[in-house]
């Protein structure tokens, strides 16, 4: 579900991936559209929720995002691990996060899992365990260290 709309990312991370479009076009299967000048919409909302606060989203096709492969994984991802290096990362911020998402500098879970399927991301109303520790990995992601400790000791109070 969560790649199925595309994703709003940093105008800094689209041309990140566009200078790095040689390596992107090879992770990309046969079915996939290989002209970078087709992967991002043309145009830049203004958001102060993304650092530079502009961003723009991914194209999306009939299959969802224009970087799903064939087998459903993000070749951003995908690039991102083959290239193992400190610093590079191609994934979209907000897809590393999901279903933590940022909406007018608040921290929230995506709607979207509001409607997916059981079993997926949907929030079990007074489920054994809370947001903090099912979505850990997103949120220190999100917050960093200090910030998760923070919203742990918030959510304790």
């Amino acid at each position: 579900m969560c790649c199925s709309n595309g994703v709003k990312l940093d105008i800094a991370q689209r041309d990140q991936s566009l200078a790095h479009a040689d390596l992107v076009q090879r992770a990309m299967g046969p079915e996939q559209d290989h002209d970078p000048s087709g992967w991002f919409e043309e145009t830049e909302e203004v958001d102060a929720d993304f650092p530079s606060g502009r961003c723009v989203g991914t194209q999306v096709r009939q299959t969802g995002c224009v970087f799903l492969d064939g087998a459903r994984r993000c070749v951003l991802q995908t690039v991102t691990m083959a290239e193992a290096r400190p610093g590079f990362n191609l994934k979209p911020f907000f897809c590393s996060a999901f279903p933590v998402t940022v909406a007018n500098g608040k921290l929230w879970i995506d709607e979207l899992c509001l409607e997916a399927p059981e079993g997926c991301c949907r929030p079990t109303p007074r489920g054994p365990r809370r947001v903090v520790d099912v979505c850990e990995t997103e949120l220190r992601h999100v917050l960093g260290d200090e910030g998760l400790d923070e919203l742990r000791l918030a959510a304790r109070e």
